[in-house]
């Protein structure tokens, strides 16, 4: 007796979650987009593809140049 109420309540359970997650997935998620405030400063302008292999370079290439100095400053 105690096995069938633990089945009826794990398949009750199924039909809640699954329920739900039938609505979730259905709903239609009114989201405007986000416009910069006045005192905010607004996103970079996307860079081409082609240029991000060399500006990843430079940027590695500075925090290396910039490492010894911290680690001699013991931070």
């Amino acid at each position: 007796m105690r096995g069938i109420f633990g089945l009826i309540a794990l398949v009750l359970a199924l039909a809640v979650v699954g329920v739900l997650a039938v609505k979730q997935l259905r709903s239609n998620p009114a989201v405007p987009e986000a416009l910069p405030r006045a005192g905010e400063a607004s996103a970079p302008a996307a860079m081409p593809a082609a240029s991000l292999p060399a500006q990843v370079g430079r940027e590695l290439d500075q925090l290396m140049q910039n490492r010894p100095r911290q680690l001699d400053e013991g931070q």
